[in-house]
């Protein structure tokens, strides 16, 4: 549907709006889109709201909350006209302070967003050139050191993008296999400072425990356990961090189902503890048992609903004087490590992306492997190579081109070829740009930034 309004607007309006946003037929009064918050809402999907009348659904949604004994949301309307179509949006009716906060967390998520798609692209041109000074200088243990820190300060980098965004607008998780006891290991080296008579102690098995997880989510869930443990304990005490694999004859206890095996995160302190009722309360928002000027007791319910989104469940222990232990159990994967790429043989990839540095960088890093790069700086180049007759084996595609954009770029590579791999890369943290191109089977998406070999990694996939 076309509503008239550019990639960027729309973009702003109904990936990033925290308000709940709905297009609607001039015309017909009926609804043509509406937006994730618009749906929140309603309590209603988009496809069950498409096509009614805006004013039948709004009363409606009026005599449903009445109904059951609750005041209806008082609303106000903001509406822009731009025939045919009609740009609405609603918001609680509110004091004027907390209007101008909701104001000011709508406008952080727009410019989050931009901020961490020019800063992933900045990161983007900066590690193929880190990956290929290692790969050149393998016999150098210095250089070796220096440039695993400098990709470990990259994704650590990414990660933080992702959180900026995250925060000004909660996103579903960003799942990607992750070795669950190196994630909480790298989070627990981080852990906020402590006090010379606390001492922090990590236990893990010697193999991989493979999850499908949002790293840097997981690694949210590890800070706020560890920073509530740090936080029981007075001045001297000790806390244990612990990774494993659950006994299967544990599943029922802890109310999991038996087809599944899990991953289980422990943290255990030996602070003051908490009653049976304080403990009842411990997942819930805004509950406490610290001054309310030091804590917001938001952060055990942070980890409750990512567990949650995750398909995991959290589980607590405590008793007054002898400490508390908090279990996390995510599902674990089935499937067998990833392949490593060994020989890709004589492979010929478009790479189709308007950044010099990372063009360069990524050519130069694939052709250690005896890969051929053809590159483009514009989705009309690559196009204009690929109607002279070139055809490569795969073709990695930047969403983010100058003039013609890259979901343009897509739809006109595969009028030209059906059945080519693409990988689209983005480096808007969101990733939402990209999933409606995700549905042809013969596309994924690679988030900037990402290491050289991963392209070849998934296009081993095809």
């Amino acid at each position: 549907m076309n509503t008239g309004l550019d990639e960027s607007s729309y973009r702003s309006l109904f990936l990033l709006d925290s308000f709940p946003s709905a297009v609607i037929d001039m015309a017909t009064d009926e609804i043509r889109e509406v937006n994730q918050a618009f749906e929140e809402l309603m309590s209603l999907t988009s496809a069950e709201l498409r096509g009614r009348r805006f004013d039948e659904v709004m009363e409606q949604t009026m005599e449903w909350t009445r109904a059951r004994g609750k005041d209806g949301p008082e609303l106000e309307v903001e509406s822009s006209e731009a025939a045919p179509w009609k740009l609405v949006r609603l918001r609680r009716a509110a004091t004027q302070e907390h209007e101008r906060r909701a104001d000011k967390l709508s406008s952080m998520a727009v410019m989050a967003a931009g901020i961490s798609h020019d800063f992933n692209n900045a990161l983007m041109a900066a590690l193929p050139w880190a990956d290929l000074l290692r790969r050149k200088h393998q016999e150098d243990a210095s250089i070796q050191t220096a440039t695993e820190h400098i990709r470990n300060a990259i994704f650590r980098a990414r990660d933080i993008t992702s959180l900026l965004l995250d925060f000004a607008q909660p996103a579903k998780p960003k799942r990607a296999r992750q070795d669950l006891v190196s994630l909480v290991r790298e989070q627990s080296i981080r852990a906020p400072a402590t006090s010379p008579g606390i001492a922090i102690h990590f236990h893990s098995p010697t193999e991989a425990i493979l999850v499908d997880v949002d790293k840097g989510q997981i690694g949210k869930v590890v800070e706020h356990l560890l920073r509530n443990a740090l936080e029981a304990i007075a001045s001297t005490g000790t806390i244990h961090i612990r990774v494993s694999r659950l006994d299967p004859k544990k599943r029922t206890e802890n109310g999991l189902p038996q087809d599944r095996e899990f991953g289980v995160i422990e943290v255990s302190d030996d602070g003051k503890g908490m009653s049976p009722e304080m403990l009842e309360h411990a997942f819930d928002p805004f509950f406490t048992t610290k001054d309310v000027r030091s804590g917001t007791g938001l952060g055990l319910s942070i980890v409750f609903r990512i567990i949650e989104e995750h398909g995991g469940t959290v589980r607590a222990e405590s008793q007054v004087g002898s400490g508390t232990t908090i279990r996390v159990f995510l599902p674990t994967l089935r499937i067998p490590e990833r392949p490593v790429v060994s020989d890709p043989g004589a492979l010929h990839i478009l790479l189709v992306d308007d950044e010099v540095p990372i063009v360069e960088g990524i050519q130069a890093s694939l052709e250690l492997n005896g890969v051929h790069v053809t590159a483009a700086g514009s989705g009309e180049e690559a196009l204009g190579l690929l109607r002279n007759g070139l055809r490569p084996d795969g073709i990695v595609l930047d969403l983010g081109l100058p003039g013609m954009r890259g979901n343009e770029v897509h739809a006109l590579i595969r009028a030209i070829d059906a059945t080519v791999p693409i990988i689209i890369s983005s480096g808007w943290t969101s990733g939402a740009e990209a999933v409606d191109l995700l549905t042809d089977g013969r596309t994924r998406l690679l988030q900037k930034p990402y290491d050289p070999e991963e392209i070849l990694v998934e296009l081993k996939k095809f």
